[in-house]
C-alpha cells in the first residue's frame, strides 16, 4: 500500500510538472482555475497512548480553485506506529487519511484590510477545513492474516500559508486541529 501512495505521488507531481507547460499565466498566488499540489509531514500530531514508536507520517493535498478566494481539494496520507502488549510481540500499526478539503483564501482579503504589504503572487494565506476518514491495518507478527482495526470519522481545520518562488514552487506552513495534524510543513506546487 506504501508503495502504491509513493508511486501515486510521484505521479502525480510528474502530471504537474508536464502541465506547466500548458498552464494559464496568474498574478495571484492563488486564482479560480489554479492546481496546487502538496506533500507534508506533521511535526505536532496527537499521540496515541499505546505507542512505544512513531514513524513522520506522509501527507499529500490537491486542490482546485473554483473561485479566486475559495479551492476545494481532496486529501490522503500515511502515517505507523507500534505498540506492544505484556508477553507479545511489537504490532505496527498503520493509518491511512483520505477525504476532502474546503480552503479559504485570505490574501488579498488581509492585504486589503490590514494595509500589509504582501505579494500576491508569492503569499497565499489561507483557512481550511476538512472531513474525511481513517482507516486503521494492525499487522500482528504471530497472525498470517492483516486485520483492520476500524474505519473512524475525522475532521479539523487549519490555518496556514504558502510562500511561492518565482517557478511556483513553494514552502508551506499550516496550524490547527484534527487528526491528522496540529502543526505541518512541507513542500507545494501550483500549476
Amino acid at each position: 500500500m506504501k508503495k502504491g501512495i509513493l508511486l501515486s505521488l510521484i505521479f502525480l507531481f510528474l502530471l504537474a510538472f508536464d502541465a506547466y507547460s500548458q498552464r494559464k499565466r496568474y498574478t495571484q498566488a492563488f486564482d479560480q482555475g489554479i492546481v496546487v499540489l502538496d506533500l507534508h509531514t506533521s511535526f505536532i500530531r496527537l499521540k496515541s497512548s499505546d505507542a512505544f514508536s512513531q514513524k513522520q507520517p506522509i501527507f499529500f493535498n490537491a486542490e482546485l480553485g473554483v473561485r479566486s478566494d475559495v479551492g476545494i481539494g481532496v486529501l490522503g496520507g500515511w502515517s505507523q506506529r507500534q505498540t506492544k502488549d505484556s508477553g507479545k510481540p511489537a504490532a505496527t500499526i498503520n493509518n491511512y487519511y483520505y477525504g476532502l478539503k474546503l480552503n479559504m483564501h485570505l490574501t488579498r482579503w488581509i492585504k486589503n484590510q490590514m494595509k500589509l504589504h504582501l505579494s500576491d503572487h508569492k503569499q497565499d494565506i489561507y483557512a481550511s477545513v476538512w472531513a474525511g476518514r481513517n482507516t486503521e491495518e494492525v499487522v500482528d507478527p504471530t497472525s498470517t492474516s492483516i486485520d483492520f482495526g476500524g474505519t473512524t470519522t475525522i475532521f479539523g481545520a487549519l490555518a496556514g500559508i504558502k510562500i511561492y518562488s518565482k517557478y511556483n514552487v513553494g514552502f508551506m506552513l499550516e496550524a490547527g486541529f484534527g487528526a491528522y495534524g496540529l502543526l505541518n510543513a512541507g513542500i507545494c506546487y501550483k500549476f
